[in-house]
């Protein structure tokens, strides 16, 4: 005999799941999106408690199931968090000229505290130059409001902000000269070695475009008691080389004339084998190879470690003939300083040019003073 359980409940109608969500719902980056194959969703539900003190219906045993309605299958709706882009979320922030959370997606972009090694703990440099190229649009023809976004920025502690403020200086410089000279100097002495590229690289920018206001000044940090500064004045040159302007060959590497003799190391790794070979070099060849030929002929050790150190890299190898010559004089010199730099620069361009270096290094054997280098070099080719 059938057990009267009561009225039965109504079973609810179909919820249209799309209904719920009539747009795309963005929360501090995150876009949710309802990915389903349908959008009549049922969602049955019994209120077991409540009905159970109405004597309405019975709590079913743990053990048993209630069947499946055949009718109307049991439908799932999948919900997937899907990260939005970097250039998406800017164009939100610009939107309501939110600078702090413009800085907020570069900051949840970078690796932070947790950087290893030489990571600068800062978003990638695509993703900062995507980000000053957006606020300059946005600012388009508004130099007070760019400015005043680069002070901003740069007065920020955040490493991220202040590498977009720096690549916002080049086009303020000419409304706040004295601003953008200041800004420089300091970021160029950073902690962070990224910001200090930033600094070098945006010097050059500036020197670019505004070179005879400009070069006075970077005259001046070539002196500078941090070898960081001076450091920023090779990268500077290196940069306005790239522009290849033929008049101002002579005056860039009179501007490197002081840092030829520099000391610091992290000054000297940056200039013979980086800025001279691959830039100086490679845009004004006749007037650096005559420039080098002078400072091969100083007595001074970091000059002459400077020269060699030329043709250690591949800016040098075009011009492995007159390189020979110039590692040939300076392979003489007693100190070892001096003559290991030759023995570095002599594997790396033999293995490129062995037709140059060979008949070299067969005249260097018979030469008392010379051998021991020759020496050295055999061992790496």
């Amino acid at each position: 005999m059938r057990q009267n359980l009561g009225p039965l409940l109504p079973v609810p109608k179909p919820v249209n799941a799309a209904a719920r969500l009539t747009a795309p719902q963005i929360d501090t980056g995150i876009k949710f999106m309802i990915l389903s194959s349908t959008t009549n969703c049922c969602a049955h539900r019994i209120d077991f408690p409540a009905a159970q003190q109405a004597g309405t219906v019975r709590r079913p045993r743990m053990s048993r199931r209630l069947p499946e309605p055949s009718s109307r299958p049991r439908r799932k709706i999948y919900v997937r968090a899907q990260s939005i882009t970097l250039e998406q979320e800017l164009a939100i922030a610009l939107g309501h000229d939110d600078l702090a959370a413009i800085v907020a997606a570069l900051e949840k972009r970078s690796s932070g505290l947790s950087a290893i090694g030489a990571d600068p703990g800062t978003a990638t440099v695509p993703e900062k130059r995507l980000t000053s190229r957006l606020i300059r649009a946005h600012l388009k023809d508004q130099s007070g409001e760019l400015l005043a976004w680069c002070k901003q920025l740069l007065n920020r502690p955040e490493f991220n902000a202040i590498e977009v403020g720096l690549t916002l200086l080049p086009g303020v410089y000419a409304r706040n000269p004295k601003f953008a000279q200041r800004q420089l100097l300091l970021q160029a002495d950073s902690p962070n070695w990224e910001v200090r590229e930033f600094a070098g690289g945006i010097a050059g920018d500036i020197l670019d475009q505004h070179f005879d206001e400009f070069y006075p000044v970077l005259k001046k940090w070539a002196a500078h008691s941090s070898e960081n500064v001076r450091r920023a004045v090779v990268i500077a040159a290196m940069q306005a080389a790239k522009a290849n302007r033929p008049k101002r060959g002579s005056k860039l590497l009179k501007l490197l004339d002081p840092l030829m003799k520099d000391e610091a190391r992290y000054v000297r790794v940056n200039l013979g084998q980086f800025a001279i070979s691959l830039a100086l070099l490679k845009n004004y060849p006749r007037l650096t190879l005559k420039w080098l030929n002078k400072h091969s002929l100083t007595k001074n050790e970091y000059a002459r470690w400077n020269v060699a150190m030329v043709w250690s890299a591949v800016g040098g190898r075009p011009y492995a003939k007159e390189g020979a010559r110039l590692l040939h004089r300076l392979a003489a010199d007693e100190r070892r300083f001096v003559w290991r730099a030759v023995a570095s620069a002599s594997v790396k361009l033999g293995a490129a040019m062995p037709e140059v270096m060979r008949p070299l290094l067969k005249k260097w054997r018979s030469d008392p003073k010379r051998r021991h280098v020759a020496e050295v070099v055999n061992r790496y080719l």
